[in-house]
């Protein structure tokens, strides 16, 4: 099953590792849909603050907490 897995990777993604990138933003963008959250939007702005984000309030960042403060 594990190389069948990777084959279908590499149709879909160029590699192994794309595969499993997709796979992490398909994954938050379902997160995002089930808690109400505009995936697009929510990337936007993550996008936009990381660099600048103290690393003591990644929690804030958090798909839940984001939420709760919409």
């Amino acid at each position: 099953m594990q190389q069948c897995q990777k084959n279908h990777n590499h149709i879909f993604f160029g590699n192994e590792h794309g595969g499993k990138r997709g796979a992490l933003l398909y994954g938050l963008i379902g997160t995002c849909r089930l808690n109400g959250i505009d995936p697009e939007a929510y990337l936007r702005h993550l996008l936009s603050v990381l660099l600048e984000w103290p690393s003591n309030k990644v929690a804030e960042m958090l798909l839940m907490e984001r939420r709760s403060h919409q």
